[in-house]
């Protein structure tokens, strides 16, 4: 029986890959973060304009920063 539930839910309710920008994305929006915070987040304008742009990956070290300020694992940002 759990193993028709599980086959009916992948098939129905598949899950998204995990996409690290579109969660910043989201979680700047839904806490209505501006672009000065982000700065102080990541540490450099930079680095703000980049990862915004899609130009370059969030690293390490910008993950378990914004993981830490957002209260979220580090690992959704990878």
């Amino acid at each position: 029986m759990i193993s028709l539930i599980e086959r009916f839910e992948a098939d129905n309710y598949p899950i998204p890959d995990r996409n690290p920008l579109a969660t910043l994305r989201h979680l700047i929006e839904a806490n209505e973060i501006e672009y000065p915070e982000l700065i102080t987040i990541l540490g450099s304008p930079d680095a703000v304009e980049q990862i915004i742009n899609g130009q370059r990956s969030i690293n390490k070290s910008e993950a378990r920063s914004l993981g830490a300020y957002f209260r979220v694992d580090a690992s959704l940002f990878t």
